[in-house]
C-alpha cells in the first residue's frame, strides 16, 4: 500500500475525477512516466466519448 502526504492525494483526487479513473490509475501513470515506460492503457484518462454506452431497451 502507498501512503501519499495530503496535498498530493488531494491533487491526485482531482486528477483522478478529472480523467475519470480511479486514484490507483493515477498513481500508476506517475510511476510509469517516472521509470520512461508505457502506462497501462487502462491508466489513460477516459472521456464521455470513450465510455460505452449501453442502448436503452424500448417501453412497451
Amino acid at each position: 500500500m502507498v501512503y501519499l502526504p495530503r496535498e498530493f492525494a488531494e491533487e491526485a483526487a482531482a486528477i483522478a475525477r478529472r480523467d475519470n479513473l480511479p486514484v490507483t490509475a493515477i498513481v500508476t501513470r506517475a510511476v510509469a512516466e517516472y521509470l520512461g515506460r508505457p502506462a497501462p492503457a487502462e491508466c489513460e484518462p477516459q472521456t464521455q466519448d470513450d465510455q460505452t454506452e449501453l442502448p436503452l431497451t424500448r417501453a412497451s
